[in-house]
């Protein structure tokens, strides 16, 4: 669904070249749209254990957004893709525990 945005979107750009507003307000929806996308394609690599696919979605990640904590991960994964799996798995362990804390404590 995504994917089919995104194609309107771009081809919508080309029926703004005289509306340079317009134009800037499909770009940063673009942008966002694509990092989402990057984000999605992501976690599907990383539930398949497809972690050499996971870690390049990472890169392009980090490249559209950049940022220190992205190129950190971004090396690492380059380096040891597997370890993108096992922090995967990590944090979707702590924000379980986090939930149900939540839920014990009321909150």
């Amino acid at each position: 669904m995504l994917k089919g945005i995104i194609g309107v979107m771009r081809e919508g750009m080309g029926l703004c070249r005289d509306n340079p507003l317009a134009r800037a307000a499909i770009q940063k929806q673009l942008k966002h749209l694509e990092e989402r996308l990057l984000i999605i394609e992501m976690k599907f690599a990383l539930e398949a254990s497809n972690y050499v696919r996971a870690a390049e979605y990472l890169q392009d990640l980090r490249r559209m957004k950049g940022g220190a904590l992205l190129a950190a991960a971004a090396g690492v994964s380059r380096v040891c893709p597997v370890a993108l799996g096992v922090a995967a798995r990590l944090r979707a362990a702590f924000r379980e525990n986090s939930v149900r804390s939540r839920a014990v404590i009321g909150n």
